[in-house]
């Protein structure tokens, strides 16, 4: 499914009236237009598509409900922990 991509300052805005959490640069925000993640849906992927190939830009990992308007998944944001995943890879992984 294709989702919207929040700025992080607007996502903040929205989920801190429910929880405590800051949204940080180490997150992302998506959905909140009928498409989200839900329970059970922690650890999936969040991909991009540029110039026909995939990347893998968040990692699933909370949100507010399950496709509420108006409020979007958070994601671990793939490139603000890539240092922290790397040494975890097999040296031939792509």
């Amino acid at each position: 499914a294709d989702v919207i991509i929040w700025e992080n300052s607007k996502c903040h805005d929205v989920l801190k009236k429910y929880n405590k959490y800051n949204v940080t640069s180490s997150m992302l925000c998506a959905g909140g237009v009928d498409k989200d993640t839900c329970q059970g849906d922690s650890g999936g992927p969040l991909t991009v598509t540029r110039n026909g190939e995939e990347y893998l830009a968040g990692v699933t990992s909370w949100g507010i409900g399950c496709a509420r308007p108006g409020h979007p998944g958070v994601y671990a944001r793939i490139s603000e922990v890539r240092d922290f995943i790397e040494p975890f890879l097999p040296k031939t992984a792509c």
